[in-house]
């Protein structure tokens, strides 16, 4: 997942980090500009505690806590609170638990300490670095909760990223070439080329010919050089346009893009070698089940999660009691449901 999508997921956190920027700003200007004189006695004449005293106005520290908690108690609070429904609904599982450990040693492997440390106190780990494992694990239970969700209601959610997105389930019987060089052709523009061994030349030929009599998953399993898919007919898995483009070399990912489903496409060459790539639609059951399509989904709404906790919130019997916290979490469902109708009419159009 990378930091776009972090922050499309965690909105609610970074609107904590820059309420709080925010108010030490104005704070830090107001004190300067208006000379604050401190005073020697900690309450006023009612017994409240002073903050600062400008222009001989008093500050009190009930004025403060009104005005931080306006600022960014509630999201503070939603955030804290999405993040216990979470924690109650999804329990640890072994599986849930080793892929936390690894997402955590993949950040942990591509970004230094002082990157990780301050981007998770941005997000509201106050322990940094220390909170990895533990954001990791949040990570992978909001994403497990959210697929349940989704899942549960795909026509309202998922058929809209579908239709926008096109996930196809992607094959490909690989023929590697060693030597593929890039050239300059006669207009200027950089292609690459095969210079293929007898041998490699003559495996692309039986390719082609098998592919006219035989299905694919015979011919797959027969020639390809991919040992770690060729006996499962090549599959790599679901994709959609944006996933395709950011995991697989151009010329792969761009056959894919236009390539209808239900067919195998020419000869395509890539640094590895010619591929030749299936694509079908998957199926619902099949998208449902596939995590990193599901991810997309919940990735592809800016509020419908806020939908996801709730309803979890609720079936578990929280109780927001707090009324600024309530007032937030009914404002980010009218959101979310605005989302919704809003994709819905751009679908029907």
């Amino acid at each position: 997942m990378n930091s776009k999508e972090l922050l499309k997921k965690y909105w609610f956190l970074g609107i904590v980090a820059l309420g709080l920027l925010a108010y030490f700003i104005v704070y830090a200007i107001q004190s300067y500009n208006a000379r604050p004189v401190y005073v020697d006695t900690k309450t006023d004449g009612e017994g409240k505690s002073i903050v600062y005293s400008i222009n001989g106005e008093n500050y009190l520290a009930d004025d403060l806590y009104e005005d931080l908690y306006n600022d960014v108690g509630a999201y503070t609070a939603y955030s804290k609170w999405s993040r216990a429904v979470i924690d109650a609904a999804v329990k640890n599982t072994d599986d849930i638990t080793t892929y936390a450990n690894n997402y955590a040693q993949y950040i942990a492997y591509y970004n230094d300490q002082a990157t990780i440390d301050s981007t998770l106190k941005s997000y509201g780990y106050a322990g940094g670095y220390d909170d990895l494992a533990q954001y990791c694990l949040d990570i992978v239970k909001a994403d497990a909760l959210y697929k349940e969700f989704y899942s549960n209601n795909y026509d309202t959610y998922v058929k809209q990223v579908v239709d926008a997105k096109h996930p196809k389930k992607v094959y490909h019987i690989l023929v590697k070439v060693a030597d593929v060089q890039e050239i300059t052709d006669e207009a200027g523009n950089t292609v690459k080329v095969a210079n293929m061994t007898a041998e490699e030349e003559a495996k692309y030929n039986a390719v082609i010919e098998a592919l006219k009599t035989q299905d694919y998953d015979s011919v797959c399993a027969q020639y390809s050089d991919e040992d770690s898919t060729k006996d499962n007919g090549g599959y790599l898995g679901i994709y959609d346009d944006d996933t395709i483009a950011s995991t697989m070399v151009s010329e792969f990912a761009n056959a894919v893009i236009v390539l209808p489903n239900g067919t195998v496409s020419e000869p395509v060459l890539s640094e590895f070698g010619y591929h030749f790539i299936r694509v079908e639609e998957p199926s619902a059951d099949e998208i449902k089940e596939d995590t990193q399509f599901m991810s997309e989904v919940s990735n592809y709404y800016s509020y419908s999660n806020v939908l996801a906790i709730k309803e979890k919130s609720d079936e578990l019997g929280f109780e927001i009691v707090d009324e600024k916290l309530r007032s937030a979490v009914d404002e980010y469902l009218e959101l979310a449901k605005s989302e919704i109708a809003s994709g819905e009419s751009e679908v029907n159009e």
